[in-house]
C-alpha cells in the first residue's frame, strides 16, 4: 500500500491543528499565571496600604503613578530602564534632588521589572541565559562597588554622589543615544544574519561581559539604570544577538540590579524609609532626624534647600524627598506596566524594537539637553558634551565593526548557506521582491549587493 499523494492527509492536517491549538491554549494559560501574580500583589499591596493606614500618603502622590506607567512599560520593553523616564522628570521637572530620583529609579523596578522578569520567564520568552549569569554578578559587584565605594557621601541623607551630577547625567544620555545610534544603522542594512543564541563563550567574551556588567552596575549605583543599558551594548552590538533576546535578558539583569540597591541600600540603609510628621513633611530618614538647610555655597534664604541629619531643623518638602511615598504609590502600577511592556516587546519584529529604542533614545537626550540647566552656564559641560558625543559613537561603530576581532571568532563564511530563519529582511528589500524588480546576471536583485 503506497502514501497518498497530491495532498495533505487529512491525520497529518489534524495534528497540525492540534498541536497549534495546544500551544495557543498554553500561551494564554501562562499569560494568567503571570497575570494572577500581578493581581496577587495588588492584593498585598492593597492590605498592606489600609492596615498601615498610608492611603493619605498614596493620594498625596498621585503624579508618582502617571509617570510609572510610562516608565514602568518603556523600562521592559526596551534596554533604557524606566530611570530613563523618571529620573529626568523626578529632577527636571519635579525638582527632586538627583540622589533621591536615584534611590526611586533603583527601589521601583525591584518590585516592577521583578515582575516583568516574571512573567518573561513564566511565559517562556527567549533568554540568553549564560550570559545572564556571567554578567549579573559583574553587575552586582558594580552597583555595590559604587554604592558603598569612595563615590557616595553616606553620611549624608539619600547618599549623594561625590561625582558632580550633571556630568554623569551627560554621560548616561550619550551612551544611550550612541548605542542607540549604532544599532539602528545597522539595522538600515536590509539583509542581517539573526543570531538567536550565543554558542562561543570564549575568554574574550566572558571578560567583556564582566567588564559591561560591573561599568553597568556602577552606572546604576549613580543613576538608576545602567545594567541593562551595558548588557544591550554588549549582546545587541558587539555579538549580534536579536534585540528579541537580547532585551528580555536585559531587563532580567537590570531587575536583578535592583533588587540588591533596594536590599542593601533602601532598607538596610534606610534611603527609601522617609517618616512624615502630622503635617505630612519628611522629617526622619530610616529612623534619623533629617531637615532642610541651606545647599553648599549657596546663601541661607536661597532655594532649593537640601537635606541634613540632624534635630531641630526644618522639615524637609515631601514633593521632593518623600520617596518612600512615589514608591508606595508607584506600585499597583508598575505591577501590570512592567508585564504588559515585556509582552508589547515578544510582540514587535527586532527592525520595530530598534526604531522604538531609537525614539526614546533621542526623547532621552533632549530632555537632558533641555532640562540639565548647567548645559546652559557651563562651558567645560558643553565641550565635554560634544566630545563625549564623537567618542562614545565612534567606540561603539569601531566596536559593532570589529566585532568579529573583538571577540575572536572566525570571519564569515560567504558560502555558508543561510535559511530563512537566520535572515531578518527589512521591508525595502521585500517591496522590491513583491515588485518583480530587476535581477543581476548573477542572479541578485538590483540594490542588494553588499548587504548581507
Amino acid at each position: 500500500m503506497t502514501a497518498p499523494t497530491g495532498g495533505t492527509s487529512p491525520n497529518i492536517d489534524h495534528i497540525i491543528t492540534g498541536a497549534s491549538a495546544t500551544r495557543k491554549a498554553t500561551a494564554k494559560r501562562r499569560a494568567r499565571i503571570a497575570l494572577a501574580l500581578s493581581f496577587a500583589v495588588l492584593v498585598i499591596w492593597i492590605v498592606a496600604v489600609t492596615l498601615t493606614g498610608q492611603w493619605g500618603r498614596v493620594i498625596d502622590n498621585w503624579f508618582a503613578p502617571l509617570i510609572a506607567a510610562i516608565g514602568s512599560v518603556i523600562g521592559s520593553s526596551t534596554p533604557l530602564g524606566g530611570g530613563t523616564v523618571s529620573f529626568p522628570v523626578y529632577t527636571k521637572v519635579l525638582g527632586v534632588p538627583p540622589q533621591v530620583a536615584r534611590t526611586f529609579s533603583l527601589s521601583v523596578p525591584a518590585i516592577g521589572m521583578t515582575m516583568a522578569s516574571l512573567s518573561i520567564m513564566i511565559n517562556r520568552r527567549p533568554v540568553e541565559w549564560r550570559a545572564l549569569a556571567i554578567s549579573l554578578p559583574a553587575a552586582i559587584v558594580g552597583v555595590l562597588f559604587g554604592l558603598y565605594g569612595p563615590f557616595t557621601q553616606r553620611d549624608q541623607p539619600f547618599w549623594p554622589s561625590v561625582i558632580p551630577s550633571p556630568y554623569v547625567r551627560m554621560t548616561f544620555t550619550l551612551v544611550v543615544f550612541g548605542a542607540a545610534a549604532v544599532v539602528w544603522l545597522n539595522y538600515r542594512q536590509q539583509i542581517l544574519e539573526q543570531i538567536t543564541r550565543v554558542t562561543d563563550y570564549g575568554w574574550r567574551l566572558v571578560s567583556i561581559l564582566i567588564l559591561f556588567g560591573f561599568i553597568g552596575g556602577f552606572v546604576s549605583s549613580l543613576v538608576g539604570p545602567g545594567t541593562n543599558v551595558f548588557l544591550y551594548i554588549v549582546l545587541i552590538i558587539l555579538i549580534g544577538l536579536i534585540p528579541r533576546i537580547g532585551i528580555p535578558t536585559s531587563v532580567i539583569a537590570m531587575s536583578g540590579t535592583c533588587i540588591i540597591a533596594f536590599i542593601t541600600m533602601s532598607l538596610l540603609g534606610g534611603q527609601l524609609l522617609t517618616g512624615l510628621d502630622a503635617a505630612g513633611q519628611v522629617v526622619t530618614l530610616g529612623g534619623q532626624a533629617v531637615g532642610a538647610v541651606p545647599c553648599p555655597g549657596q546663601a541661607a534664604d536661597a532655594a532649593p534647600l537640601c537635606a541634613a541629619y540632624g534635630e531641630g531643623l526644618p522639615p524637609l518638602n515631601p514633593l521632593r524627598y518623600d520617596v518612600f511615598g512615589f514608591w508606595l504609590a508607584s506600585i499597583p502600577v508598575v505591577i501590570f506596566g512592567a508585564p504588559l511592556g515585556a509582552w508589547v516587546a515578544s510582540r514587535m519584529t527586532n527592525r520595530q524594537l530598534v526604531v522604538l529604542v531609537v525614539i526614546l533614545a533621542l526623547s532621552e537626550l533632549a530632555t537632558t539637553i533641555i532640562f540639565l540647566e548647567p548645559l546652559r552656564t557651563n562651558l567645560a559641560l558643553v565641550i565635554y558634551t560634544v566630545i563625549g558625543m564623537v567618542v562614545i559613537t565612534g567606540i561603539l561603530l569601531l566596536m559593532l565593526k570589529f566585532r568579529r576581532q573583538i571577540l575572536g571568532l572566525p570571519p564569515v563564511d560567504l558560502d555558508e548557506t543561510f535559511t530563512r530563519t537566520r535572515l531578518d529582511v527589512g521591508g525595502d528589500f521585500r517591496e522590491d521582491l513583491v515588485e518583480g524588480s530587476d535581477t543581476d546576471r548573477d542572479g541578485t536583485p538590483d540594490g542588494t549587493e553588499g548587504r548581507v
